[in-house]
């Protein structure tokens, strides 16, 4: 598929189910740059969720399925991760507790079900779970050396971002219907994103650019004439 380049995978993902389908392969790329490309994408169904500025997320490694050495290797790629988005200095923050009561979110393992490719599972700020790390991204040495770069991707879904290819015709369906439901965009083609497919996803500067752009607009802001709604994060116990 020419969206993968040579030597890499395709970077399975599954976020957030009820609101959106986002397991599976992205659409083939053209084969040069052009109004098809990917931007980035925000936004679920009749609102743009996003958390309200200045939120300090928490969040807790539970330990039960992970081994001795599978639990050192998630925690320390969560908050490399979690580092990277904190370098943003958007007006969000991401941050362990070993309080787990006090969390907003929890990471758990996950087994996943036979012939599943997913990788991982996160959240938008509207509805918050637990992120899972599945199984795949441990056992598989190509992805276990990438599991920040996976958590990368998912925790641009907890901020509110979602797939690149979300508003892409779907293949083999009728024109008009797209790859995935209710996606708005904002800023410009960043074919690399880090909510791209990419196996090895960084935070790219056009990335930077719109998240910070994103975080700036007032809460109610319209775009496509759906709001802007923030969210206040709440403790584990109070949710």
């Amino acid at each position: 598929m020419s969206a993968i380049p040579q030597g890499k995978r395709g970077y399975p993902c599954a976020t957030q189910e009820g609101v959106m389908l986002t397991f599976g392969y992205p659409p083939e790329a053209p084969s040069s740059g052009g109004r098809n490309r990917p931007k980035i994408k925000i936004g679920t169904q009749a609102l743009i969720p996003r958390w309200v500025p200045s939120t300090k997320l928490l969040y807790f490694v539970v330990k039960d399925g992970f081994t001795d050495d599978d639990f050192k290797h998630a925690k320390s790629s969560f908050k490399e991760a979690a580092d990277d988005w904190n370098a943003l200095s958007f007006g969000v923050t991401i941050s362990p507790t070993s309080n787990k009561a006090e969390a907003n979110f929890l990471v758990r393992y996950y087994e996943e079900k036979d012939n599943d490719r997913t990788l991982a599972r996160a959240f938008f700020p509207n509805e918050v779970k637990d992120v899972l790390i599945f199984n795949n991204s441990l056992t598989d040495p190509y992805w276990r050396k990438l599991l920040k770069n996976t958590i990368l991707h998912e925790l641009g879904h907890v901020i509110g971002l979602r797939h690149e290819f979300a508003n892409d015709q779907k293949a083999g369906a009728p024109a008009g219907q797209k790859r995935e439901q209710f996606a708005h965009q904002i800023g410009g083609d960043n074919r690399h994103s880090v909510m791209s497919y990419d196996d090895d996803v960084v935070i790219n500067e056009l990335d930077k650019k719109d998240v910070l752009e994103f975080y700036k607009m007032e809460n109610g802001h319209l775009i496509n004439k759906v709001p802007i709604t923030d969210y206040v994060a709440k403790p584990l116990q109070q949710n």
